[in-house]
């Protein structure tokens, strides 16, 4: 399979470094997408993750952040159109899954807690990822479709700080 993931803000790429290798290990082909805004690109870099770079800062204002998201989903629409694509995976992306969806491409969102406005995820997502402890009681008081919920134990935390070697000191 090919999966595309879409870092839109540096700490995504964290989160997506440890599921991109593991997928990797399992054979399976990895595409990224990064939106050049604050270090997401520099991470990418230090990570040695090859990536193609799709749009940038929105205008700090809800009109801007709209457009900013719905300009960025076609551009993301235009450079995957040639990747065949079997799923995509986005931490919070808002313009990911509108591209994915264009494309008939299913998409997979994760995010760690509950309140984050849900109407596109819930829209446009296949699957939506969220904490074990984010329970379908408070999905349903935060609005997200838990129909599409699938849980994961633990925090996003534990993915890219679970080989860190604390000093006892």
């Amino acid at each position: 399979m090919r999966f595309w993931f879409d870092a839109d803000n540096a700490p995504h790429v964290l989160v997506m470094r440890p599921i991109s290798e593991e997928l990797e290990k399992r054979g399976h082909e990895i595409v990224f997408t990064a939106r050049d805004r604050g270090d997401t690109c520099d991470l990418l870099d230090m990570y040695g993750i090859p990536y193609t770079k799709v749009g940038g800062h929105y205008r700090n204002s809800a009109t801007g952040r709209v457009l900013g998201t719905l300009k960025r989903a076609l551009q993301l629409r235009r450079a995957a159109s040639k990747w065949e694509i079997d799923v995509s995976f986005g931490h919070g992306s808002r313009a990911l899954p509108i591209a994915s969806w264009s494309l008939g491409i299913p998409s997979v969102t994760m995010y760690d807690y509950e309140w984050v406005n849900p109407t596109i995820f819930n829209r446009f997502c296949t699957r939506i990822l969220l904490p074990e402890v984010i329970d379908e009681k408070r999905c349903r008081e935060a609005g997200i479709d838990y129909s599409r919920v699938r849980h994961f134990p633990g925090f996003k935390e534990q993915l890219y700080m679970d080989d860190a070697k604390a000093d006892p000191a």
